[in-house]
This record gives C-alpha cells, sequence and structure tokens, in this order.
C-alpha cells in the first residue's frame, strides 16, 4: 500500500511539473523573444558608434532591425526614485522599475502599444518630456485608461530637483521583463540620451552562424577593441527555469525508481494472494466458471487496493504540488486530467504487473488447483 501510494504522490508532481514546464515555454511574455540576438556593449567607444554600427548591420538581408537599451527582459532592472503624478493632480515619490530605449525598441521586441504612441526621431521633446509605461505602472499608480499625459519626474535628488520633467505619451500592454516566479511590476520607459549597454537585433531566423559572423565582423571593423558577446534572448529566458527543469527530470527518475519499487511489490502480493486462493479457483472452474470471470474476480483485490492508494495520496499531492506552484506569479492551472492519468498509470501497472500470475492460476488444471495445500 505505502509503496503504491507513494508512487502515485511521484507520478502526479511528475505530471504537475512537465505541466508547469510546459506553460513557462507557452505562456505570452509580451514580447517576442525567438529569433533576438542580444550584445552587451562592454566596449566604451563602441557605444558612442551605436548610429554607425545599426547602419552596417541593417546591410545585411537576415537582419531586420537593431535597437539599444540599458537593459533587457532576463536581465535584473534597474530602480530609482520618481515623483509621479497622482489622480488628484498633487505629486508623490515613488521607487519605480525604468529602462532607457530607443525609438526602435519597442518594435524589435514586439511590444504591444495599447495607449498613445511609440517614441518619434521626429519629435525632439521625447528626449526629455515623454515617457512609456505599462500597464500595471497606470494601474498601480492610479491613473487606469487616464494615464496619458501624466506626469512623471525622473532622477528626485536630495534638494528636490529633478533631471527630466517628463509625461506619458504611451501605454504598453504588460510584458514579463523577470521570470514567471515574479509578478509583472511597473516599468517607466524613457528615449534613450545615453551610451546604450545593450544591442538587440532580430533577424529572420536563417543562416544564424552566417549573421553570427557577420555580426561579429561588423563590430570589430566599427572600432571595437574587446571582442563581441552575445545571448539568444530565447535561451537568456530560458535559463531562468534550470532549476525546474532540473526538478522535472529528478521527478522522472524518482517516479520510474518508485514504480519499480511497487511492481516488486505487487509481483510478491499477487504470487501470496494467488497461493493462498489456489484451491477456491480450481473449485471455481470445476463449477463452470469462465477464465474472465476468474480473472475479474481475482483482480478486483488489487483495483480495491490502487483506489484506496489513490484516495490516499491524491490530497497530499496536492498540496505539496500546490505548495510549489505557489513559488510562481504564474503557474499551471492543475485540472482533474491530471489526477485521472495518474490513476489510470497506476491501475494499468497493477494490472500488468497481476496478470501473469492470475493468468497462469486461471489457466492451470482444475484438479491439481483443489489438490493444492
Amino acid at each position: 500500500m505505502l509503496q503504491f501510494l507513494v508512487s502515485i504522490i511521484m507520478i502526479i508532481a511528475t505530471l504537475t511539473v512537465g505541466s508547469q514546464l510546459s506553460f513557462l515555454q507557452k505562456t505570452d511574455l509580451g514580447f517576442e523573444k525567438d529569433n533576438v540576438i542580444v550584445a552587451p556593449i562592454t566596449d566604451t567607444a563602441m557605444r558612442h558608434k551605436v548610429d554607425v554600427l545599426r547602419n552596417a548591420l541593417l546591410e545585411n538581408s537576415n537582419i531586420q532591425q537593431v535597437a539599444t537599451s540599458s537593459g533587457t527582459p532576463g536581465n535584473q532592472g534597474s530602480i530609482v526614485v520618481m515623483r509621479v503624478e497622482k489622480p488628484d493632480g498633487t505629486m508623490t515619490e515613488q521607487t519605480l522599475n525604468f529602462m532607457m530605449i530607443d525609438t526602435s525598441y519597442l518594435d524589435l521586441m514586439k511590444f504591444r502599444l495599447i495607449a498613445g504612441r511609440n517614441f518619434s526621431r521626429t519629435m525632439s521633446t521625447d528626449l526629455k518630456e515623454g515617457v512609456i509605461i505599462n500597464e500595471t505602472a497606470a494601474n498601480k499608480l492610479g491613473w487606469g485608461e487616464n494615464a496619458l499625459g501624466r506626469k512623471i519626474d525622473f532622477g528626485v535628488d536630495i534638494d528636490g530637483s529633478v533631471q527630466r520633467n517628463t509625461k506619458v505619451i504611451g501605454v504598453i500592454k504588460d510584458f514579463n521583463y523577470q521570470s514567471l516566479h515574479n509578478p509583472v511590476e511597473p516599468i517607466v520607459l524613457f528615449l534613450n540620451e545615453r551610451p546604450s549597454y545593450y544591442l538587440s537585433i532580430r533577424t529572420n531566423g536563417g543562416n544564424k552562424q552566417e549573421v553570427i559572423d557577420f555580426i561579429r565582423n561588423t563590430y570589430q571593423k566599427t572600432g571595437a577593441v574587446v571582442p563581441l558577446d552575445y545571448q539568444y534572448l530565447d535561451q537568456t529566458m530560458d535559463k531562468m527555469y534550470t532549476a525546474e527543469i532540473k526538478l522535472g527530470t529528478i521527478f522522472t527518475v524518482a517516479s520510474a525508481l518508485s514504480i519499480f519499487i511497487a511492481l516488486l511489490g505487487l509481483l510478491g502480493l499477487a504470487s501470496f494472494i494467488i497461493r493462498r486462493r489456489t484451491k477456491e479457483i480450481g473449485i471455481r472452474k470445476v463449477l463452470g466458471a469462465p477464465v474472465t470471470s476468474l480473472f475479474f474476480l481475482l483482480n478486483k483485490e488489487f483495483v480495491i487496493l490502487v483506489a484506496i492508494a489513490f484516495v490516499l495520496a491524491a490530497p497530499v499531492a496536492w498540496y505539496l504540488t500546490g505548495i510549489w506552484l505557489s513559488n510562481f506569479a504564474f503557474h499551471t492551472t492543475v485540472g482533474w486530467l491530471i489526477y485521472v492519468e495518474a490513476a489510470l498509470v497506476s491501475l494499468a501497472v497493477a494490472l500488468v504487473t497481476t496478470s501473469f500470475h492470475i493468468l497462469k492460476a486461471t489457466n492451470s488444471n482444475p484438479v491439481d488447483a483443489i489438490k493444492y495445500e
């Protein structure tokens, strides 16, 4: 009983972890992470040659867009104290996440504007006076659908002076710039006026190695001293869940091991029950009981055993997997189907394991069975 109970818990846990990993891979992050190469610009001189580098990179037909930013999804963002307008028009200080971007960044990442507009090269005031925020910022600051035109003062010093007096010109749909362990936090996007720290390149996905070689060569030709380091954005995001992937592997192995141990126990139990009921089997056969009837009669004990183990294991598994899933701000819904699958797997394992002994007993000579002591 205990062996099967543990096996069922492990099966449910394995299916839950697998479901969550699938959820993490398929969840809409609010941007398109595929075919995006991100390279930190560690060469200080290159930070002032971004426009030259951008134009050179765009000469390659496999490269669709190039943008720069002070941060990137998957990396820890920057936080600063800002002065924001309250719904009643007064100002209050808030600690908010922020990122500096250029005019191409929103389009490259496929962020979705839900109000207002993107930064524009033709609007000179955007550099000092415009900001874009996410939905969560609009809601948590109390603006809701009336965020456009609201004031945000950036770079508040101790003496009360500020670096920028800005207004909201756009609102974008929430995007998960951190892992799905964390809820989406308010973020403010400013138009970049400083040397950039990250170069983002969206490709068409073709000729990957050729594109990488082209980017490296172009980077060096533009005057870089420090070699280019890069990562694919989708790989960076996937690395956030390395622990979960390892856990899934561990649970799979542990489930297989627990099932194997349960099989050994069932084989012994089946052998014991069949020996105990050998004479009964012989008498029933002499009286005309068909083999199928005997098969179902003997298997009934094991079905009941699995059912009891499942009833005891299910709430324990539900509680334990619930604790694990609570580590994620975004997680899958564990429906009844996972428990049905676990029950069916357990039942199938039990029936396959015991059927050999049962079929052997039901097909034996009834006279020998009656004589069995």
